[in-house]
């Protein structure tokens, strides 16, 4: 379901059997919309080998658009794909993306040269090419992690949460990039309780965090050098949490 103020309501049907982890943007009428997808079978990640990443542009004809738009499909990562000289090992999941100056950036998770890490691939939304797939860094080296969650962006720096295994649990850490591929290190957030998923925004001068854990989720109100400044719970059904802006309130 696509809404925006009101206009927009409807179901989309794309061509895959499910898509998920979805991330949408927009930009000069049409929704670009990041996801991973499969029509083999049930796999939703990166350890599946049917799994791919999936860039849809959906452009509507009118304020209703379950009937009446246009869709393409752009394939940005898959099982067998060259990145950086070495072969996707499976597939290509944990998907994100950002809109940068008419570039949909798509970030997404595979396993290359034995290393389970997260890479990029550019779509320019002004002519349709499609930009050569590369790995992010953090902190000049790889990119050990995934970031399924919010990216914030304060007009200079973006800000996110990569997630990454810890034991049998995850571990979140808070990030931030000036161009979304080079990241560094702002500090720990959640050592081993982070179920996959973490939402960043930058609201009124300050970052806010939801990390989904196993009894909820666990939100943080920081400032940008990452001091904690208050926490809460929220109990709900862990699901991939995400903020918003509605009436001048996140």
């Amino acid at each position: 379901t696509l809404k925006q103020d009101g206009l927009f309501n409807s179901r989309i049907k794309i061509g895959d059997s499910f898509a998920h982890d979805s991330t949408v943007n927009y930009y000069d009428g049409s929704f670009y919309i990041t996801a991973v997808a499969n029509s083999i079978d049930r796999g939703d990640s990166e350890s599946s080998a049917n799994a791919r990443t999936v860039l849809y542009k959906v452009t509507p004809s009118g304020a209703y658009i379950e009937n009446d738009y246009s869709q393409n499909a752009t394939v940005i990562a898959k099982h067998g794909d060259s990145i950086d000289t070495y072969e996707v090992e499976n597939g290509a999941g944990n998907p994100n993306a950002v809109l940068i100056n008419g570039v949909v950036r798509s970030i997404f998770l595979v396993t290359i040269n034995d290393i389970r890490q997260s890479c990029y691939r550019d779509y320019n939304c002004n002519d349709g090419t499609l930009g050569t797939p590369r790995p992010l860094t953090l902190d000049g080296g790889t990119f050990a992690g995934w970031i399924n969650g919010g990216i914030a962006y304060d007009g200079s720096t973006y800000y996110g949460a990569m997630c990454r295994k810890a034991n049998a649990l995850h571990g979140s850490v808070l990030i931030k990039s000036s161009d979304c591929i080079n990241w560094e290190t702002i500090r720990i957030l959640d050592e081993d309780n982070a179920q996959y998923e973490v939402a960043t925004a930058y609201y009124s001068d300050k970052l806010y965090t939801a990390t989904r854990v196993l009894t909820g989720l666990k939100v943080r109100e920081l400032t940008p050098t990452g001091e904690e400044l208050r926490t809460w719970e929220i109990n709900c059904s862990n699901s991939r949490p995400a903020f918003f802006v509605y009436h001048d309130k996140l």
